[in-house]
């Protein structure tokens, strides 16, 4: 009997589960998207481009969170913020990423000068012999300005200007005053071109300290010289 009202309703009851199994699909799709993404960071740490870091993570909102490959993203993010040492994601379903970032240790301050240019413009008036108009000649003076910056290099030799150190690491951590200006300001997270220079004087200034019984703080580091 049961096997007669199959045979007869099979093309039935398969439209019937296919229907069930899009509907339930559907929802799982629907549901179990990424919606929320929640950034943990470390208050005492040199800030990391976490607004940049979300707005990658933008890309990934929408996505199914059972299908997403963490591992990879985690990958990605490491390889393309440099200042990371690690980055973690959790799910938390239905529809939240925790995503954990732990920034590259800070190696040394770095101070250095660079010169600013600035140019002004001075305008002079000279009034022509046989003649009441004034004529008016603007020349521009271009003024440079020896500044001083300050930031960290971690072990990449990235550039971060943001002070966030607490006071009493900074007390102890090795400064690096760069003592041949620059012709331009050092900008965020730039790669510090002559960087390969700075785990060498880690390396002595250590070497050192363990000769003299003492901590060395400060470094003068002339960039020109061999």
């Amino acid at each position: 009997m049961v096997k007669d009202f199959i045979q007869n309703h099979l093309l039935k009851i398969w439209i019937f589960i296919s229907i069930i199994c899009g509907i339930i699909i559907g929802w799982v799709y629907f549901t179990f998207q990424v919606k929320n993404i929640i950034l943990n960071k470390s208050e005492n740490t040199i800030n990391v481009r976490y607004g940049a870091l979300l707005q990658m993570l933008e890309y990934v909102k929408n996505v199914n969170i059972v299908m997403l490959k963490t591992d990879s993203l985690e990958n990605h993010f490491v390889h393309t913020f440099k200042e990371l040492k690690s980055v973690h994601i959790e799910k938390q379903y239905p529809q939240t990423l925790v995503v954990t970032v732990e920034p590259l240790e800070i190696v040394a301050k770095w101070v250095y000068e660079y010169k600013e240019k600035d140019s002004h413009v001075l305008k002079n008036i000279s009034l022509l012999s046989g003649s009441d108009r004034n004529v008016s000649e603007e020349k521009k003076v271009q003024k440079h300005e020896t500044i001083t910056k300050s930031g960290f290099l971690n072990k990449n030799n990235l550039f971060l200007e943001h002070n966030s150190v607490k006071s009493e690491e900074n007390s102890k951590l090795l400064v690096i005053e760069d003592k041949q200006p620059r012709e331009k300001e050092i900008k965020y997270y730039d790669i510090v071109k002559d960087g390969h220079y700075i785990p060498s004087i880690i390396t002595a200034k250590k070497r050192l300290e363990e000769v003299i019984k003492r901590d060395i703080v400060k470094v003068e580091y002339y960039r020109d010289a061999e």
